[in-house]
C-alpha cells in the first residue's frame, strides 16, 4: 500500500517505527556524543524545534501546519533520555539539518559543527565579530554599564531558554496553557528591560539589539494573543480603562492616615440645633455631679 493513502497517524508511526527500529549512530554523530559539551547543544538544538512545533504549529493536520516529520521528532523527543536517542539525534541530523544530502563526510561534519555554533552563541547571547571594528566595538564601547547589561541580557537568555527550551530531564514539551502563558510573559518582560537598558544607555551599536527589538514586539503579541486579546492595563488607552474609580477623596500627603471612625476626644461637635449641646452638656454633668455626691453622703451616713 502506497504511503499516500495511509492516514496521518499511521505515516507517523510507520516513519517512527522506521528510525527506531535499529538505529545506528553515524561517523558525525559519534563524534559529537564523544564531546559532551556539543552533545548537550545539540540536544538543546532539537529541544528549540521541538518547542517551537508545539507552540507555533496547530497538532491538527488538517490545518496543514505540521508535518510527518515534525509529529514523528516529537514522537521521537517524546521517548526520554535524548543523549542516549540514537534514532531522535540521527534522524534531525539527516532531515532537520539536511545531512543526507551532504556529498562527503568533511562536508556533513562542517554543515553540523556549524549549526551547533549558531546554537552556543545564541546561548550565551553573543554574536562572534569577525572584523576588528565589530570586535572593538559592542563590548568595549558598554564600558561600566557592560556588567549590568550583562546580568539583564542573562536573565532573557533565561527567559528564552524556558519559553523555547525544556528539560532534557523531563518527559518533553509543556503543552499547558499556563506554562505557556507565564514563560512567554516573562521573556516579553525581560526583553522589554534590555530593549529599556539599551535605548537608555544608546548602545544601539550592541550585536543582540536587533533580535531585543524584534522579541519585543513578537513576545507581546504572543502574550497578548495567549490573554485571549487583553492588553496590559498601562498600555490601555484612557477611554478603554474599566478599572472601579474610588468615590472617596484622595488624602494628602502630608494629613497623617486616621480611620474613618476616628474622632479626637475633646473636639468639638456642634449640635443639629445650631451649638447648644455645650449648654446641655454642662448641665447634664452638672447634676450628675451632685448625684453622685448625694449618694456617697448616704451611704457613709
Amino acid at each position: 500500500m502506497s504511503t499516500a493513502n495511509l492516514s496521518f497517524p499511521v505515516r507517523v508511526k510507520e516513519l517512527v517505527k522506521e528510525w527506531t527500529l535499529d538505529p545506528i549512530p553515524g561517523q558525525v554523530l559519534k563524534e559529537i556524543l564523544e564531546d559532551e559539551k556539543k552533545a548537550r547543544t545539540l540536544v538543546n538544538l532539537i529541544r528549540r524545534h521541538c518547542q517551537f512545533i508545539s507552540a507555533e504549529r496547530s497538532s491538527d493536520p488538517r490545518r496543514g501546519e505540521i508535518s510527518v516529520f515534525d509529529r514523528a521528532l516529537i514522537e521521537l523527543w517524546n521517548h526520554g533520555d535524548q543523549l542516549k536517542n540514537v534514532a531522535l539525534l540521527e534522524f534531525f541530523l539527516e532531515e532537520y539539518l539536511m545531512t543526507k544530502s551532504a556529498r562527503s563526510y568533511l562536508e556533513k561534519k562542517q554543515i553540523v559543527l556549524a549549526h551547533l555554533h549558531v546554537q552556543e552563541l545564541m546561548e550565551r547571547g553573543i554574536v562572534n565579530c569577525s572584523t576588528d571594528t565589530d570586535r572593538a566595538s559592542p563590548r568595549a564601547a558598554l564600558g561600566p554599564v557592560d556588567s549590568a547589561l550583562d546580568k539583564l541580557i542573562k536573565v532573557y537568555q533565561e527567559a528564552k531558554a524556558e519559553t523555547y527550551f525544556a528539560d532534557a530531564n523531563k518527559t518533553g514539551v509543556s503543552t499547558k496553557w499556563t506554562d505557556k502563558f507565564k514563560n512567554v510573559c516573562f521573556l516579553r518582560d525581560s526583553a522589554e528591560n534590555v530593549h529599556r537598558h539599551i535605548v537608555q544607555n544608546k548602545l544601539q551599536s550592541h550585536p543582540l539589539f536587533p533580535e531585543i527589538e524584534k522579541m519585543v514586539d513578537m513576545s507581546s503579541n504572543h502574550a497578548e494573543h495567549l490573554a485571549g486579546g487583553r492588553k496590559r492595563i498601562f498600555e490601555l488607552p484612557e477611554e478603554e480603562d474599566t478599572r472601579p474609580v474610588s468615590r472617596l477623596p484622595k488624602r494628602p500627603r502630608s494629613e497623617p492616615y486616621r480611620p474613618r471612625f476616628y474622632r479626637p476626644r475633646d473636639s468639638y461637635r456642634p449640635g443639629r440645633d445650631g451649638g447648644n449641646d455645650w449648654h446641655e452638656r454642662s448641665v447634664h454633668r452638672h447634676f450628675r455631679d451632685n448625684k453622685r455626691s448625694g449618694e456617697g453622703q448616704r451611704k457613709n451616713h
